[in-house]
């Protein structure tokens, strides 16, 4: 994982796609070690199967907003599929952070102006 910096465009965009669905009042700096689990969807009183449903809705909606408003497109080895998995899984899990969102986000995003090899 790459160090947290506003020049990441994967963890600058995951930030405020966050900020936007008001998951995280944090601001960039502060929020590379936000714990899933202190995200408003977040309720330790959900069943399994709650927290699944809840964290599929989160990453389509974080999906569109990446596509739709912050010009993404998918990797070569990403489709929409592959992409909302991907985030739906870190959302699942209590103990990752928004730097493992962002991380999951560059692996299946290519973000307008992101440089290529």
């Amino acid at each position: 994982m790459s160090d947290w910096s506003n020049n990441n465009l994967s963890q600058i965009h995951t930030w405020m796609a966050l900020k936007v669905l008001d998951q995280s009042g944090k601001t960039f700096k502060a929020s590379e070690t936000v714990k899933i689990s202190e995200f408003t969807f977040w309720n330790t009183l959900d069943s399994d199967q709650m927290r699944v449903t809840k964290a599929n809705s989160l990453a389509t909606q974080i999906d569109n907003i990446f596509r739709m408003f912050q010009g993404a497109t998918y990797e070569s080895s990403s489709d929409v599929i592959q992409a909302i998995s991907a985030l739906s899984q870190i959302l699942c899990s209590s103990d990752k952070t928004i730097a493992n969102l962002a991380q999951i986000a560059d692996d299946n995003y290519l973000f307008a102006g992101e440089l290529t090899s």
